[in-house]
């Protein structure tokens, strides 16, 4: 291999290099991946709150029934007891699939003091949501 191409391919890593760690942001980490596996090819649109205990509890859409928007789901929930730092190892099924074809689009609101909102989309058809 000549000298040219050597360099050449010497800056081509260290731009690819750099472009990867231009996503780190100091101070932030991912405490959660939530990789999609075998009867579970997609997780996505979640939400979360702090209990009255203290514990975080993340809901997100915990897709079973392939990876699309059509493909059912059910809601699935894990909990935080440290701050976020760490999180229970298994899915807590919060609401079972009742639409058509999925629930998913998590929101959840504080409401006084006792009380959460829990709000979401129930998709029956390819016509709504």
């Amino acid at each position: 291999m000549n000298v040219i191409l050597k360099q050449l391919v010497f800056v081509f890593i260290l731009f690819l290099l750099a472009a990867c760690n231009s996503s780190y942001e100091p101070g932030k980490e991912v405490t959660l991946r939530l990789e999609p596996g075998e009867g579970n090819p997609r997780n996505s649109e979640g939400d979360f709150i702090q209990l009255k205990d203290g514990k975080i509890l993340f809901i997100y859409s915990h897709f079973t029934g392939g990876s699309g928007d059509n493909s059912s789901a059910y809601l699935a929930g894990r909990y935080s007891s440290d701050g976020g730092k760490t999180w229970s190892s298994e899915d807590v099924k919060i609401l079972p699939n009742e639409g058509g074809m999925n629930v998913m689009s998590v929101s959840l609101i504080r409401l006084d003091k006792d009380r959460i909102a829990l709000f979401y989309l129930r998709k029956n058809s390819e016509t709504d949501c």
